[in-house]
Formats: C-alpha cells, sequence, structure tokens
C-alpha cells in the first residue's frame, strides 16, 4: 500500500513528500523495495536532480534493496538529459557489472539522447 502511495506522490511531482513518507515507512517497521525507490528515483532524474538520484540508487544498495533494470535507466535518462555523458555511461558499466541487460527502453533513452546531443552539435550549439 505505501508504495501506491509514492507512486502517487511522484506523479504528482512531490518527491520531497514520497521520500518523507518512505522515512516514516522505515521507521515504521516497513522495508523499502525496488519499485519504491525505482519511482522516486525516476522523479528526482525528470526533476533534474541526478545527483539525488544517484546518492538514493547508492543508498537502496546500501540496504541490499537489489535495483533493476528501471532503476538503472532512471538513473541514465536523467544523467542523459543533463549532459552527463561520463556518469551515464559509468552507469551503464555498473548495470552490465551487476548482470543487469538494457532493456528496449534502456537503448531508447540513450538513442534518443545521443541524437539530441547530435542535433545541437551540428548546430553549433553545445
Amino acid at each position: 500500500m505505501y508504495g501506491s502511495l509514492i507512486n502517487r506522490l511522484c506523479k504528482m511531482r512531490n518527491t520531497g513528500a514520497a521520500i518523507g513518507f518512505l522515512r516514516i515507512a522505515e521507521e515504521g517497521g516497513l522495508k523499502p523495495n525496488t519499485k519504491a525507490y525505482s519511482m522516486i528515483i525516476d522523479r528526482l532524474g525528470k526533476d533534474g536532480m541526478v545527483d539525488a538520484a544517484i546518492n538514493s540508487l547508492v543508498e537502496m544498495k546500501s540496504k541490499v534493496i537489489h535495483a533493476n533494470v528501471v532503476t538503472y535507466t532512471s538513473v541514465i535518462d536523467g544523467l542523459c538529459k543533463h549532459g552527463k555523458w561520463k556518469e551515464a555511461t559509468r552507469m551503464l558499466t555498473e548495470m552490465a557489472d551487476c548482470r543487469i541487460s538494457p532493456n528496449v527502453h534502456t537503448l531508447t533513452v540513450l538513442v534518443n539522447a545521443l541524437s539530441k546531443q547530435g542535433m545541437k552539435g551540428s548546430r553549433g550549439v553545445t
């Protein structure tokens, strides 16, 4: 049930409240799952808070909650949208090291980001 509330808060762009609710759930003895963290990480990335998204991924892994392709794709998407190519490449490598294969969505994120970067470069804008 807490996952539904986190999802709703994230969709309403109220990431702070979603994170706060996650903390309250943990204090109440509930262990957050991959899906709950992935929703928060996705919203953080979409809101341009890629460092916070990466920190949430690190926190998640420190709690032995396994990231999945959705989690990594969300981080990679945020990094690409903010031109952080080295970090995005590092995340892709980390993903492979964890034996998580990119899916169609992951590849679409990368192709879209690279094509947008190419279009900017062809116009002389960097």
